[in-house]
Formats: structure tokens, C-alpha cells, sequence
């Protein structure tokens, strides 16, 4: 209770009044209390000072791209657009919704001069903060891919699905060289049945063509996406041993609570003129394996830089699908894919 009474007496007074108060008690408890009280108060509003410094600062690196973004929606470059699936072909789908991020985005653009040296990725005509469709496409394909990795499944299974990921992403080839190629990595991961099986079904597929020479787009498309906002962000290293910061790092990001559109289309064109019940098939199975790299790149890998830091995470809100199922040419607007109402079930459950 003393400590109390000591401390609200201090709250009640100028540091000027306790210094008087305190004048001629050197050594007095009531001196030694009164005192280590004021030093608190001082503490806790300087504490409180810096995070209004930080708030500050946080505002004025906070810039808007609205007059962009409401740009680019007006031109049409935001989305497929409404009705685009029935200009697809049979079995194809657009799905969308709406990205909310969950933490920061990182990436790095590629300007030669920008004030910072860490820019985040911008259009290149209206400099809004993107993410690239081959950068969804990635980061999609390696969530299925370890996917894949960590199913516990037959051999024969594991290969049915790696030739899957091969009709809807494309061939397993990339700008890596050496031990560090998607084949190589999925050959040592697998067991040595399913690689087998699964050079044998692919040349029943595609022909005698050696894996390194195959060329084939994958049956998805993943439009840009597009930000509306940009903050920077600061790093600062520090020394093992000291624990001091050595030198800040400033860096350009897309804030948390961020809001976006992703717009991915699935077009099967390599099943032009099949059954419409082995197209149907053919269909749920692809968006099963979808859905399931989608809820791991958002709500787990998280897609961009800095990913084992948390960043890239996000959550999905007013999802919208339409595909074209059937032999009329009007788009269906419910999704008729058991697999894709499961996804959305899944993403909202996701922790």
C-alpha cells in the first residue's frame, strides 16, 4: 500500500515538486521511494514518446496508390472480367477472391535507381506493388510439391499425381542448374517405384521426348495482383555476441491488413474433345490438388521474401467461381466441384 501511496503522490506531482520534496532526506526510505518512482514516470513516458515517434513514422512511410488502382480497374487490368469464362473452353474455370494479408509482403524490384535498395516488385507503368502471375504460379507449384513429398500414399499414386502437377503446371523445368532442379529434388525424394512409374506414364503421355527437352504449358494461369499501398520498414542486424544493431536496413513492403484480388484461370486445353464424365474427373481431381497448395502457400509456406519470418501470409475472403462444366455455353455460377466448396471451408478454418 505504501509503494502505492508513493507512487500516486509522484503522479500527482511536477519532477520539479518531488526534487523539493526529496532536498535534505539523502538516505531517508521516503527520499529513496519518492525517487525511484520518479524514475519510473520517466521511463514510461519516454517509452511512450518513442512509440509515438514510431507511429509517426509509420504514417508518413504509409503511402496510397488509389488513383492508380482505381486506374487500372477502369482499364479492365484488374481481374478476368465478368463473363470471361464463357469464352474458355469447355472444363475451364476463373476463381477469385479477395487477399487480406496477414503480415507483411516482401519482394525485390529490379529498378537500377530508387531512393531505397530494397524496392518492392511495382507494375512497370503505373508503379503499384504487384505480385507476378509466374510468382503465383511458383509458389503454387512447390506448395503442391511438397504436398506431394509429405503424403503418405502408394508409389503408384505419388506418380499419378506428379504427372498431375505436370499437366497444370507445365514440365518440370526452371532456371535452377545442377542438384538444385524441381526433377532432381522430386527424384530423390520419392521413392524409386514412383519415379519409375512416373517416366513410364510420362512417355505414354508425351512420347519418347527426354524430360530435358519437353516443353508444355501447364492447363493454370495466375493473373497479377495488384496493391494499393506501400510502407516502409526497417531492419536492423545486430552482432551476436553484443547484441547491438549494426546498420538499419530500409526496405519497402506492402503493410499487413493490405487487400488485394487473386485471379487464377484453369484451362484444361489438353482435353479438348474428351467424354464430358472423363473431363469431370479429370477437373475435380486438378482443383483437389489446387486447393490443397493453396490453403499451404497462404496459411502456412506464405509466399514472397522472407517467408521463414512469417511474411506472405494471408487470408481469403468473398471467394467467387465460375467454370464451364457443361455442354451449354452459359457459365455455371455455383462452383458444381464438391473439391473447390471444400477449399473454401478449409481456408476459412485455417488457423
Amino acid at each position: 500500500m505504501a509503494g502505492y501511496d508513493f507512487f500516486a503522490l509522484v503522479e500527482e506531482r511536477s519532477p520539479e515538486e518531488v526534487e523539493a520534496m526529496t532536498a535534505g532526506m539523502e538516505g531517508h526510505y521516503q527520499a529513496i521511494l519518492l525517487r525511484y518512482a520518479l524514475d519510473c514516470r520517466r521511463v514510461e513516458e519516454r517509452e511512450k514518446q518513442k512509440a509515438e515517434e514510431r507511429e509517426k513514422t509509420r504514417r508518413e512511410g504509409l503511402r496510397t496508390q488509389r488513383a492508380p488502382m482505381m486506374l487500372m480497374r477502369k482499364l479492365g487490368l484488374i481481374g478476368a472480367g465478368e463473363g470471361a469464362v464463357a469464352r474458355l473452353p469447355l472444363g475451364s474455370a476463373i476463381l477469385e477472391f479477395d487477399l487480406v494479408l496477414e503480415k507483411n509482403y516482401v519482394s525485390r524490384d529490379d529498378a537500377p535507381f530508387y531512393p531505397t535498395d530494397n524496392p518492392v516488385r511495382k507494375e512497370r507503368v503505373f508503379r503499384a506493388p504487384m505480385v507476378a502471375g509466374s510468382s503465383w504460379k511458383g509458389s503454387l507449384r512447390s506448395a503442391a510439391v511438397e504436398n506431394l513429398v509429405e503424403r503418405r500414399e502408394e508409389p503408384e499414386r505419388k506418380a499419378a499425381e506428379r504427372i498431375a502437377l505436370v499437366q497444370i503446371f507445365g514440365e518440370e523445368k526452371g532456371e535452377e542448374e545442377g542438384t538444385h532442379t524441381l526433377p532432381r529434388y522430386l527424384d530423390d525424394r520419392l521413392e524409386r517405384k514412383a519415379k519409375g512409374t512416373f517416366f513410364v506414364r510420362l512417355r505414354e503421355l508425351f512420347g519418347d521426348i527426354p524430360v530435358e527437352e519437353m516443353h508444355r504449358k501447364g492447363r493454370v494461369r495466375c493473373l497479377p495482383t495488384y496493391f494499393g499501398q506501400i510502407q516502409l520498414d526497417v531492419l536492423n542486424p545486430r552482432e551476436r555476441k553484443t547484441r547491438a544493431g549494426t546498420l538499419p536496413i530500409v526496405m519497402e513492403v506492402v503493410p499487413a491488413d493490405s487487400v488485394a484480388q487473386f485471379s487464377m484461370l484453369y484451362v484444361p486445353f489438353d482435353l479438348l474433345g474428351r467424354r464430358e464424365e472423363e473431363l469431370r474427373k479429370a477437373v475435380q481431381q486438378d482443383w483437389k490438388l489446387l486447393g490443397e497448395a493453396l490453403v499451404r502457400m497462404l496459411r502456412y509456406s506464405g509466399f514472397g521474401a522472407k517467408k521463414s519470418s512469417g511474411c506472405g501470409k494471408a487470408k481469403i475472403r468473398n471467394l467467387r467461381f465460375e467454370s464451364r462444366l457443361a455442354r451449354a455455353q452459359a457459365p455455371a455460377k455455383e462452383p458444381p466441384i464438391e473439391e473447390l466448396l471444400e477449399l473454401h471451408s478449409r481456408l476459412e478454418a485455417a488457423p
